[in-house]
């Protein structure tokens, strides 16, 4: 039996020597048996690292997630990304896969340790993080400075007032959804902080007597680059009940998000204790503007009047699909 394993090992050995990725042969016991010269080369490890524990050659956080690899029950092939100085002494970063393989009867377990460079791919993703950031930053600055230069246009004309602070409210729930964004990992393309989103963008006009109640269907998500119609539809909402609805005279907003078959939807029910005299109209500004948003965003929007409120529909198609329900 033990001329078997040595034959497996030895034939093994010899068809992973030549990778071009560095490669490690490793015990049950996590100790290295073997190492391809790309290992040396590439990776750095010494040349008579055969024998010693695979985790003492690297960095301590990097050692425990190859600890915990080895340790996983019940056995499963691993992938990580990890930090390690390379053979020429560069900071480098890895892609480390640790895949168990089995022996003769199966009963011992031995394990293939393979280090792939992917430093190029992780400066990419960090300067694509560090020029997102900025980006974020520039468009709050935006923003404010829209809110700031029609304030600056209406001053002395009265009859602009109105139009200026319904716009400066609309641009403000815009800068709250984007936060919201940023608050994410910059390599994150989905936002999973719905109920903090919504929250976010309604809380601030909400009224004393009125109670907010969010349903957010579990594990679903939005995709980042729908956050600008998602926050300009609710925005636009609120600034409506803040001036004819629930927000202002009392009442209950029940806000739910929620699967279809097609994508998702965001159902807005409002019940306002008087009665509603006002609401928007096909035409109107804050009308045209939701409804463009949504068509330009693959999405479907309608509103319904009821005497004491609105019920709203926003349906965006093909997203929050990908994500399996609890």
């Amino acid at each position: 039996m033990g001329h078997r394993l040595h034959d497996d090992l030895r034939h093994l050995t010899q068809q992973l020597y030549h990778a071009s990725d560095s490669i490690q042969l490793v015990d049950p016991d996590g100790r290295i048996l073997w190492l391809n010269q790309q290992s040396v080369d590439q990776l750095g490890l010494p040349f008579d690292a055969a024998g010693s524990m695979l985790s003492a050659h690297w960095p301590d956080d990097e050692s425990r997630m190859i600890r915990d690899a080895l340790q996983k029950r019940p056995r499963a092939a691993t992938h990580f990304t990890a930090r390690r100085q390379a053979g020429d002494g560069s900071s480098a970063w890895w892609d480390v896969a640790v895949v168990p393989v089995s022996f003769l009867d199966g009963k011992r377990c031995h394990f293939v340790v393979t280090c792939h460079d992917v430093t190029r791919r992780e400066t990419r993703n960090s300067a694509r993080d560090i020029l997102l950031e900025e980006m974020r930053h520039r468009q709050g600055n935006t923003l404010a400075l829209a809110s700031t230069l029609m304030a600056l246009h209406a001053r002395g004309q009265p009859e602009l007032d109105v139009f200026v602070d319904e716009m400066g409210k609309r641009l403000a729930a815009m800068g709250r959804a984007q936060a919201i964004v940023a608050r994410q990992t910059a390599s994150d393309d989905r936002v999973t902080e719905l109920s903090g989103l919504l929250e976010t963008l309604v809380r601030p006009l909400v009224g004393p007597a009125c109670d907010l109640v969010i349903d957010v269907e579990p594990n679903v998500t939005l995709p980042a680059d729908k956050i600008d119609v998602v926050g300009m539809v609710l925005s636009e909402l609120a600034v409506n009940s803040a001036k004819h609805g629930a927000f202002l005279h009392g009442g209950r907003l029940a806000l739910s998000v929620f699967r279809t078959d097609d994508g998702i939807e965001f159902a807005w029910q409002e019940r306002s204790n008087e009665d509603v005299s006002a609401h928007h109209r096909k035409g109107g500004l804050g009308q045209t503007l939701m409804d463009r948003f949504a068509s330009v965003n693959d999405g479907n929007f309608d509103v319904t009047w009821r005497p004491r409120g609105q019920t709203a529909r926003l349906i965006l198609r093909d997203v929050g699909l990908d994500v399996p329900a609890a």
